[in-house]
């Protein structure tokens, strides 16, 4: 069978978290298209990724899964964004709480917004944590523990949500390592060994 395995890369150019997600939408049905007009015939996929690449990752494989031409099987990801809920990242006062609201969503909160339903919305549309639920694909994740981009509170949601789901998940925590995983060889051979695990069990025979 055809698999596709689709690697979100952090962007050089910010945009927000909106803006990517759909570009990698239609990017993901343009290649599945033209693999099938070739004779390539993709018929599963999973999607990976690191940091900013990783909660797209993971926002791929739990927000648009349903909807993905082809089945998403499993997702791995490392040091990934999990929720983007202000206080997790620091303590902040309202006008920066819009602030940092308005740059990862792309809207154009009031300060008299903070903490509506709507705000509560933009967030949770861009926080992969807020989209775990029973029927969740398995996922791989790998977190340094003395991340100072991605601080450890962030990744806190994702992981009760998935253990409250009963979702299958690998979590690997690098324990002297900061946001790039470097200063753990030991634990990114388990993470590799784990990653051909995952493509072994999930991608169909």
């Amino acid at each position: 069978k055809g698999r596709f395995l689709a690697k979100v890369y952090s962007p050089e150019n910010w945009e927000t978290f909106n803006i990517m997600y759909d570009e990698i939408v239609r990017s993901i049905d343009e290649i599945i298209k033209v693999s099938d007009e070739k004779g390539y015939h993709i018929t599963e996929m999973a999607t990976t990724g690191e940091s900013a690449g990783g909660c797209l990752a993971m926002l791929i494989a739990f927000r648009y899964g349903d909807d993905a031409p082809v089945p998403i099987r499993f997702v791995m990801q490392e040091s990934g964004p999990a929720s983007f809920i202000p206080e997790l990242w620091t303590d902040v006062d309202s006008q920066k709480k819009i602030e940092f609201v308005n740059n990862m969503t792309g809207e154009n909160f009031a300060l008299e917004d903070c903490d509506s339903e709507k705000y509560n919305e933009a967030i949770a549309k861009i926080s992969p944590a807020s989209y775990v639920n029973e029927n969740t694909i398995p996922i791989l994740l790998a977190y340094g523990a003395g991340d100072l981009v991605v601080v450890p509170k962030v990744k806190e949601p994702l992981l009760e949500a998935l253990e409250e789901s009963n979702v299958k998940h690998d979590y690997i925590l690098f324990p002297n390592s900061g946001h790039s995983l470097y200063n753990d060889p030991d634990k990114m051979q388990e993470y590799r060994a784990k990653m051909k695990e995952y493509v072994e069990i999930y991608f169909q025979n």
